[in-house]
């Protein structure tokens, strides 16, 4: 959903400025949180996954993923809303460290 902040912490760990290392990896796991219960869960990652990636990466504003095709098309209302809200919180991770990458 964008390089910026795998980047930004590319450049801190060889900076070795472990703070924004871990300001970075902190902020990371922020944008990932809503998809816990998806990634926690095999079977539920496995059935799903395709769905995510190209739900999130629409949400970030990132790319335009285009349409999802059968059988690829039903997700659960939960997983939906989860997917977008990771790609929201992403997008402002983006432009927080676009910055950093620039």
């Amino acid at each position: 959903m964008g390089p910026q902040p795998g980047i930004a912490l590319m450049k801190a760990i060889n900076a070795r400025d472990w703070e924004r290392a871990e300001q970075i990896a902190a902020d990371l796991r922020w944008a990932g949180e809503s998809l816990r219960g998806v990634l926690t869960s095999p079977e539920v990652f496995a059935s799903y996954n395709i769905q995510v990636e190209r739900l999130r990466m629409e949400a970030s504003g990132y790319c335009e993923p285009g349409p999802i095709r059968p059988p690829y098309n039903c997700t659960p209302a939960d997983i939906e809303e989860a997917s977008r809200e990771c790609g929201r919180r992403y997008a402002t991770l983006r432009e927080k460290y676009a910055a950093v990458t620039a």
